[in-house]
């Protein structure tokens, strides 16, 4: 922020939209930076939102602390902690992390041009929650299995060969298989993904994530994310153990996770005149 005097000091922090009597008494949750969180409604619709510092988000020294995850961490945690307790009370849409507004009258005009969309979408999402799946894949002992698959597949050739020559030859279908391996890894966790889904229940594909991110020994193959009715949970994650069970032997396991506010389905919303928020929503 500037040292213009016009410039507040203090602006608007958003958490989610929801629809004002769904939302539970936040009496008792603390929000980002400890700043209480109180709502904002506009016609049928809500933001529950906090004052917080504006040059805590916004300047240069700001731009530096936002690429620190020691500083980032607690705030998504703070920022999650509200979203997740407005959404036992009902539908939410949870807006990213770094969501910002000079001032109420700017929010106002925010939630005037998005309306429509916003009571759309918490109408979908009533009684729905989003799961995320991600699936791990052990590299190593996958190639193996494809060479051991290579090696069937030429069993009466290789069987009649010298030790030598069947040397040789193994070495060949071994280099052959890495050669396809990529290839082979993508055609797999397309293979996955269509057996992943459950009826019509809504999927999204995410971004990979790094082992750094996952915390994970081994590398992922899929981050997908399903938005299940409540009705549907129970029998989501049978669906999901059995898929779990069939490709266990081949070296992929499974991370299933939920519920979580349904960050991956939200609508894209019309920007109006808010701070640009800063890229925290990945963290």
């Amino acid at each position: 922020m500037s040292s213009d005097p016009s410039t507040p000091t203090r602006i608007v922090y958003v958490y989610c939209l929801a629809q004002p009597e769904s939302i539970p008494s936040l009496q008792t949750v603390p929000g980002i930076e400890d700043e209480p969180p109180f709502t904002f409604q506009l016609g049928a619709l809500s933001a529950v939102v906090s004052r917080v510092e504006a040059r805590t988000f916004c300047g240069p020294e700001a731009h530096t602390r936002l690429q620190d995850p020691a500083w980032i961490g607690p705030k998504a945690i703070g920022h999650e902690r509200v979203v997740e307790h407005v959404m036992q009370g009902g539908p939410v849409l949870p807006v990213p992390l770094g969501t910002l507004f000079s001032s109420l009258p700017r929010l106002e005009r925010f939630l005037a041009a998005n309306e429509s969309r916003v009571l759309e979408f918490l109408d979908q999402g009533r009684n729905r929650q989003e799961w995320a799946v991600k699936v791990f894949v052990q590299l190593a002992l996958v190639k193996e299995h494809f060479v051991a698959l290579k090696k069937e597949e030429h069993q009466e050739q290789l069987q009649d060969m010298s030790p030598g020559r069947r040397y040789v030859e193994e070495k060949k279908l071994r280099r052959g298989v890495e050669q396809e391996f990529s290839k082979n890894m993508n055609q797999i966790a397309q293979k996955i993904y269509e057996d992943l889904q459950y009826g019509q229940t809504p999927c999204r594909e995410r971004s990979l994530l790094s082992a750094k991110a996952t915390g994970q020994e081994h590398s992922m193959l899929l981050n997908t994310a399903f938005w299940v009715q409540l009705e549907h949970v129970s029998g989501f994650e049978q669906h999901l153990a059995e898929v779990q069970e069939r490709y266990a032997p081949y070296g992929l396991y499974m991370d299933v996770r939920g519920p979580w506010p349904p960050y991956s389905f939200c609508p894209q919303l019309i920007q109006t005149e808010e701070i640009p928020a800063h890229d925290l929503h990945s963290v």
